[in-house]
């Protein structure tokens, strides 16, 4: 796993002071040293750190908080293991602690534990289901792990809550773009596109038909459908259909040429794609028009 996921998900606990006080120490030595091991974390000096988490564990082996920020030093030591261990403890005692189970999280990652890293984020979201920053954290463990579909799901879930968060906009439009598009063939879905090029004075100069569509195969495509009127229904070999249509115009600004022709549309503050098709080579000069007239059937269940 790449280490630089830390820098994403990680976050150095800083915890509010909570502390059960010995009966041989005074509160304001307990006080002092967990100002101490804060400011040293923040110093990143975390070998020392733990020197004061340490004392105060000394005294007061339940302290969740003391627990949670030794962990957290470990794991910015690189000692997963170690930290994990800590995390478990403190867990124990506060089980639902959303910064521990945060670094727990991170730490399970970077022991190649992807699966309980997840489960363990699925547990603040257990406690808080609409942290934007939880969410976003999830989405990037799946991107992470090439589990791109899901991931901008999540993502997407997160725009729902915030939709101005830069953070999981531009992850999502990230995870989006991995996803590849697959045929529609044997899919729910048939599909027809018409390209015409015509020039300036409106003469056509090419024409492309195909029904050989690709689709993206996630739940934003019927989103997309769905959000458009039906056409009409109707019924091939015995099955029923809803037929919606799209037109789509490009004006050539330049001599170009067209390897790919998408139906897109802004979901997300960016486009989507859900149909594409591949017209083989489209020569566009400057100041032509390409049209495209999509058809698109989609399977009533």
């Amino acid at each position: 796993m790449k280490l630089a996921i830390i820098i994403l998900f990680i976050v150095i606990l800083i915890f509010p002071i909570q502390v059960s006080f010995g009966q041989n120490q005074t509160d304001s030595q307990i006080k002092e040293w967990s100002s101490i091991g804060i400011s040293l974390m923040q110093e990143r000096k975390f070998v020392e750190a733990i020197e004061y988490f340490d004392k105060i564990l000394e005294v007061e082996p339940t302290d969740s908080i003391a627990l949670g920020n030794k962990g957290a030093a470990l794991t910015q030591l690189n000692k997963y293991e170690e930290a994990l261990l800590i995390y478990n403890i403190a867990l124990q005692i506060d089980p639902t602690n959303i910064n521990i189970l945060n670094n727990k999280a991170a730490t399970l990652f970077n022991l190649g534990k992807i699966d309980e890293s997840l489960q363990t984020l699925d547990n603040i979201l257990e406690i808080e289901p609409s942290n934007v920053n939880v969410l976003i954290l999830k989405g990037k463990v799946l991107s992470e792990t090439k589990r791109y579909s899901e991931a901008f799901s999540i993502f997407k879930k997160a725009l729902e809550i915030d939709p101005t968060n830069d953070d999981a906009k531009k992850h999502s439009y990230f995870a989006i773009n991995h996803i590849r598009l697959i045929p529609i063939t044997n899919s729910k879905y048939l599909g027809h596109v018409v390209l015409q090029v015509r020039n300036s004075q409106g003469t056509l100069v090419s024409v492309f038909v195909s029904d050989a569509l690709g689709y993206l195969p996630h739940e934003v495509t019927d989103e997309y459908l769905n959000s458009s009127p039906v056409k009409e229904l109707v019924e091939i070999d015995g099955q029923k259909y809803e037929k919606r249509e799209f037109v789509e115009t490009l004006h050539g600004k330049k001599s170009s040429f067209i390897g790919k022709a998408v139906l897109g549309y802004d979901k997300l503050g960016y486009d989507i794609y859900p149909f594409d098709v591949l017209p083989h080579g489209i020569i566009m000069e400057k100041g032509d028009t390409l049209r495209a007239d999509w058809t698109i059937l989609k399977k009533i269940n």
